[in-house]
């Protein structure tokens, strides 16, 4: 199942609202992109981050190359299998009831929680040496203050944690 702890990432924040009945509910969208190992496409499938990477050939790289331990790692794939696809992997699952913390300040109290996310929108940009860079959605209801804090913090680098709900309903839905 998807989840994040403290990871840093790039963060653009959407107010809007949600119609509830006959009511408008402030509601917000954080567009979040962080860069990770091609490992984070495994908890998405078993097969994703195989069919786009490759083991590096032998006749590819040099001595230092050759000489790193981590190629005694059957699941070290660096090279892109198609280095001329030019398009994102976008999946449609999305994860229901997660928790999103925004680290703020001395964390703890000072943390920014929001309960009850969305998170949807995944987005997957491979790129040559085992990085992946990815990008999600989280539909959030922040509190007044929560909103205003996350609007200080506009398309800046914030520390982002998602956990998935306790239940694990909320898993990865197709």
């Amino acid at each position: 199942m998807y989840s994040i702890h403290e990871q840093e990432c790039r963060m653009h924040f959407i107010s809007r609202s949600n119609k509830e009945g006959m009511d408008r509910i402030p509601a917000a969208t954080l567009q979040l992109t962080y860069r990770a190992s091609n490992d984070v496409l495994s908890e998405f499938s078993p097969d994703l981050k195989s069919s786009l990477y490759r083991r590096p050939s032998s006749s590819e790289g040099d001595m230092a190359d050759k000489a790193d331990p981590r190629l005694d790692d059957p699941g070290y794939l660096p090279s892109l299998k198609f280095p001329n696809i030019k398009n994102k992997v976008v999946l449609a699952d999305k994860l229901v009831g997660a928790t999103v913390i925004v680290h703020h300040g001395l964390g703890g109290k000072s943390d920014l929680t929001l309960d009850e996310c969305t998170v949807n929108k995944f987005q997957f940009d491979p790129q040559e040496g085992g990085t992946v860079v990815v990008s999600l959605n989280v539909a959030c209801d922040p509190s007044a203050a929560q909103a205003g804090e996350l609007h200080m913090k506009q398309d800046q680098d914030v520390v982002i944690s998602i956990l998935p709900p306790e239940d694990h309903q909320g898993s990865l839905i197709e």
